[in-house]
């Protein structure tokens, strides 16, 4: 009967605990690092966490300063800037990560090339898109003329 039980244990609680224990951290460890890049990000910037929906994994961090928008890693490396002059202007409206038949409400940046850039701001758990974020991340683009 033991040997039923560790089998039990192995296959099925274990890892259950795991993806549990993965749930409950990975949002606290996300945002801690963005925490992290926006004392790299220094005085005057607003820094958020966001999302790239045409990478929706890999969670990112949004930073708005006197130069543009830029877009980091949590390690704070930064990936692509948009300086001021590029962006046209920015608007939310729905967004749809990739590889989802869900749209949320986000941040669309039309640029001047054209081109336009969208981003996602997930809650504390990272897990939805309230609309505080998104209503926080409206007000600093358009407090440097692009809301």
């Amino acid at each position: 009967m033991s040997d039923v039980l560790i089998a039990v244990m192995l296959v099925g609680v274990i890892p259950l605990a795991v993806v549990a224990l993965t749930l409950v951290t990975a949002p606290r460890l996300y945002w801690r690092r963005v925490a992290r890049a926006a004392q790299l990000a220094g005085p005057g910037a607003w820094v958020t966490g966001c999302l790239d929906p045409t990478n929706p994994r890999a969670r990112r961090v949004l930073v708005v300063d006197g130069a543009g928008v830029h877009l980091w890693r949590t390690s704070g490396r930064e990936l692509k800037v948009w300086a001021w002059p590029t962006i046209a202007h920015a608007a939310r409206g729905p967004v749809r990560p990739f590889s989802s038949l869900i749209t949320y409400q986000g941040a669309h940046l039309s640029l001047v090339d054209g081109s336009s850039v969208e981003f996602l701001f997930p809650s504390g758990s990272t897990l939805r898109y309230p609309p505080e974020p998104l209503a926080d991340a409206m007000r600093e683009l358009a407090r440097y003329g692009k809301g």
